[in-house]
């Protein structure tokens, strides 16, 4: 695997437009789940400072369009 070439989304080193993915979600009125997986390497990267990263960042991008969380 290259390295950094999976990362949670929001992370530095990300290169997929996940804002992208949520406009075009609520434009076609999806209201299934969405599921987010992203593998680091923990000698790397700390846990839960990414998880906490890539959690933020899917809340703040189904946000803008309007797409509804639950916790």
């Amino acid at each position: 695997m290259r390295s950094g070439a999976f990362t949670v989304p929001g992370g530095p080193k990300g290169c997929i437009d996940f804002q992208a993915v949520t406009d075009k979600l609520k434009a076609m009125n999806y209201t299934g789940w969405i599921v987010v997986w992203a593998k680091q390497d923990l000698a790397k990267t700390p846990p839960y400072e990414y998880s906490t990263m890539g959690y933020n960042h899917v809340v703040e991008i189904c946000g803008r369009p309007g797409l509804g969380i639950e916790t």
